[in-house]
C-alpha cells in the first residue's frame, strides 16, 4: 500500500503501523511506535470493518469486540497520538446511517449485537 501511495506522489511519506483495535496493549504499542517515529500526521482515518459478528465476543479488554474495534480502539489510538496531528490535519471517520437506529447508552455498552452496531455508529458521529 505504501508503494501505491508513493507512486501517486513521491513526496508523500506514508507509514503503516500494525495494530489490533480490539486490544488496548496493541493500541498503546502502535501509538508509542507512531509517537517515536513520526514527526507529524497530516491525515488520520478511522475506518474499521467489524460488523454484525452474530454473537457476543469480548475483546482482549472485555468489551464487545465490534464496539471495541470500531469505536473504542480508534478513540484510544487517536488520543494517544493527538499531539502529532498537524494543525491543519484532516480527520476522517467512516460510519453509516445505522446511527439513526439506536440511542447511545454508555452505561451498558455490551448488549445485543445489532443494537451494538447502531450504537457504534452513533458514538462515531458524536466523537467526530
Amino acid at each position: 500500500m505504501v508503494e501505491e501511495i508513493t507512486k501517486i506522489n513521491p513526496k508523500i511519506q506514508a507509514t503503516i503501523v500494525a495494530v489490533d483495535l480490539c486490544d488496548n496493549a496493541s493500541i498503546r504499542k502502535a501509538a508509542a511506535e507512531i509517537n517515536a517515529n513520526v514527526a507529524t500526521i497530516d491525515v488520520i482515518m478511522c475506518c474499521a470493518g467489524t460488523m454484525a459478528v452474530g454473537k457476543f465476543t469480548p475483546s482482549a479488554d472485555g468489551v464487545e469486540s465490534q464496539f471495541g474495534a470500531n469505536y473504542l480502539g480508534h478513540f484510544l489510538l487517536t488520543n494517544l497520538i493527538i499531539a502529532k496531528l498537524a494543525k491543519t490535519a484532516t480527520f476522517v471517520t467512516v460510519t453509516s446511517m445505522g446511527y439513526e437506529l439506536a440511542e447511545v447508552n454508555f452505561e451498558k455498552p455490551n448488549f445485543e449485537v445489532i443494537r451494538l452496531l447502531c450504537l457504534e455508529y452513533s458514538v462515531r458521529v458524536i466523537y467526530t
